[in-house]
């Protein structure tokens, strides 16, 4: 190996070291990277002149005294991340250091019939106000409620909110941004969150599964995002725990049917005007909260649409849970809260190696947060690569495309 190339791999080594021991000491950086104190102190050097590390004081003299050392830390504000959550009925975008401390949150409406262009030109806008006069991304993570291929991050299949397919989401922000963009289904993008903060840090093999306006899961395989041959592992709203009777497939799933947040609503409200009980409890509680409160009154109208939402719950946890194996079953959304008994319960008949269920820790904030920890390790990438085209010139960040 030459000597610009290894002093490439040199300094990127010592910002991985220092970027997850830090704050350290060059001394200390010499011991675990194996390099020559000269080398370290060249290395670190320039680290510093490329704003990558900040030196943060000086740490604690060693057992025999003498001088105490200047410590080293990774420097989170050398550039930011993006994170965006497309949702349907509005888009969620936040900025945040490379240590993905979100600084500043922005929300804005949409709707169906915008079409993923004038979408697309909304979220630019939105996200350049979010960013003020200096952008300084260094990458932009998005979740979608739908199928993607993460290669591309063409949007593949989304017509459970929004009628999209083949939308190219990257390329059309890469080339506004001039940053890496990655995109993924938004289950995939929450179980990120978890995994790496949440309720998920413990597990190995860990499923997702959230329920809103549609439904969804998410499976990680040793921490790792398992996306399937199309691009729909997780597509759970196509379950059924019944021999099909349409003769043609179900848009929506029929799952998602049974599930998904809107219909839930929509059956409630007209249960309502058969149901005196169920009517009394809209006046003060949302749909699902009042039907499920008026099943505990064992109003049979209000039980006649609870048990096949139960059933459909405990299917769907204890069918991933025979597939997967996992260490950990998280639940994302409100109808958890009242399905858990009904899940628990079947899971302790079917499943004789019971994974833990909970619920998960940041609920519908875990898609943003998520979208700005899938955004941070092309961050690093345009990062080690900048460092790279330091030693290396013609070696730029568009590389990492």
């Amino acid at each position: 190996m030459n000597a610009p190339d290894m002093r490439s791999i040199n300094g990127i080594q010592l910002l991985n070291l220092i970027h997850s021991r830090g704050p350290i000491s060059r001394a200390d950086l010499s011991k675990l990277s194996g390099l020559s104190k000269p080398t370290v102190s060249e290395q670190v050097g320039r680290l510093l002149r490329l704003g990558a590390v900040i030196e943060t004081g000086q740490g604690e003299a060693g057992e025999s005294g003498g001088k105490r050392p200047t410590m080293v830390a990774f420097n989170a504000t050398d550039g930011k991340v993006a994170g965006i959550d497309i949702g349907a009925d509005q888009i969620r975008l936040a900025i945040a250091d490379l240590e993905g401390r979100i600084i500043r949150q922005l929300k804005i409406p949409t709707s169906s019939d915008k079409g993923p262009s004038r979408i697309r030109e909304q979220i630019k806008r939105a996200l350049d106000s979010l960013c003020g006069g200096d952008r300084g991304l260094r990458a932009i993570g998005i979740g979608v409620p739908g199928r993607v291929n993460c290669h591309t991050g063409v949007v593949l299949e989304l017509v459970n909110v929004f009628e999209w397919r083949n939308v190219d989401l990257r390329s059309s922000f890469e080339a506004h941004f001039g940053c890496p963009v990655r995109v993924d289904n938004d289950v995939n993008v929450a179980l990120t969150a978890e995994i790496q903060n949440g309720s998920g840090q413990e597990a190995e093999t860990i499923v997702l599964i959230q329920a809103g306006t549609g439904i969804g899961s998410a499976v990680a395989i040793d921490r790792k995002i398992h996306h399937g041959a199309h691009w729909a592992a997780g597509e759970i709203g196509h379950f059924t725990i019944e021999s099909p009777t349409r003769k043609e497939m179900n848009p929506r799933g029929e799952m998602e049917s049974v599930l998904g947040e809107d219909q839930i609503n929509r059956r409630v409200q007209a249960a309502g005007r058969r149901s005196p009980v169920i009517r009394r409890f809209l006046k003060t509680l949302p749909p699902i909260s009042a039907l499920f409160a008026a099943a505990a009154e064992r109003d049979p109208v209000a039980i006649s649409l609870t048990q096949p939402i139960e059933n459909y719950a405990a299917f769907a946890v204890a069918n991933l849970a025979l597939a997967y194996d996992p260490d950990t079953v998280l639940l994302s959304g409100e109808i958890f809260r009242y399905v858990l008994p009904a899940i628990e319960k079947l899971l302790s008949r079917t499943v004789p190696w019971s994974p833990k269920v909970r619920q998960a820790r940041f609920g519908e904030e875990g898609v943003l947060m998520g979208a700005v920890n899938t955004a941070l390790p092309a961050a690093y990438e345009q990062l080690a690569l900048q460092l790279a085209s330091d030693v290396l010139p013609g070696i730029t960040a568009a590389s990492s495309h």
